[in-house]
């Protein structure tokens, strides 16, 4: 049995609880990570957006996140999770499918890119009258986009349920290619339950390891995960400072 000095503690406010989120799809999500969309990680790009729009419109410029050292953590209405040795991560989820659709749980759609010829002609006026577009910056593009099938994909946390149905609900779609359609929300469901808080901010209702974890999360527990890596600990996730070796979900969503 590990230490209690050693294990994280969940931090909640008054107003905090359990919760679960539904998010009814249309067709599917795509994803780009080997594990669900995280909770904290929608919430965060969420109020960020709207950030960012009211900013632009009273002409204040913002910086992308790629050129910024220190990132500031967002206000979410979530419970935390914190170590003993000051690092510390959202009391929420990443994302578990549910609802197999047409009796498969993955469908490989393509996208396309091409140069538009007549546009650049137009725009140019130094550059060669042609490009290659079998190669370079300006190549033609065929990718795949791998959509795991299902009905709906839910998530557990521990926070304020009004707040976070209220951000939630202008969210239209989730996931990657949104632009084209991918991963459209038909309906958002967001209730309070009664349970665990340290297990409804760590885990699926599976009983699995739901979302990257410090190592101290799971000190005296046998809960099922997904070994151990390095990537982010809560948003924005791909930032150099969000980086540790934590341990993994157990759902592979790839």
């Amino acid at each position: 049995m590990a230490d209690l000095t050693t294990r994280t503690t969940i931090t909640e406010l008054d107003a905090h609880q359990p919760f679960t989120v539904t998010a009814a799809l249309a067709a599917g999500i795509a994803l780009g990570g080997g594990w669900g969309l995280a909770l904290d990680g929608l919430l965060a790009a969420q109020l960020w957006a709207e950030r960012k729009a009211r900013l632009h419109a009273a002409g204040q410029a913002t910086t992308r996140l790629a050129d910024t050292d220190v990132v500031a953590d967002m206000d979410l209405p979530l419970s935390t999770c914190r170590a003993p040795d000051g690092r510390w991560h959202w009391a929420a989820t990443c994302a578990e499918p549910g609802g197999v659709v047409d009796g498969h749980e993955r469908d490989i759609r393509y996208w396309t890119g091409r140069m538009d010829d007549r546009t650049y002609r137009q725009t140019t006026t130094t550059m060669p009258a042609t490009l290659p577009t079998h190669q370079g910056r300006w190549r033609n593009r065929i990718m795949p986009v791998i959509v795991t099938m299902c009905r709906k994909v839910t998530w557990q946390g521990v926070g304020d349920v009004e707040k976070v149905r209220q951000i939630l609900l202008p969210v239209a779609a989730i996931g990657k290619k949104r632009s084209q359609g991918e991963g459209r929300v038909l309906a958002w469901h967001v209730e309070p339950t009664d349970g665990d808080p340290w297990e409804f901010g760590h885990l699926h209702s599976s009983g699995g390891l739901g979302r990257p974890a410090l190592p101290e999360c799971l000190a005296d527990l046998h809960v099922p995960h997904g070994g151990s890596g390095v990537t982010g600990l809560r948003p924005p996730y791909l930032h150099p400072s969000r980086q540790h070796r934590l341990l993994l979900p157990a759902v592979s969503l790839g």
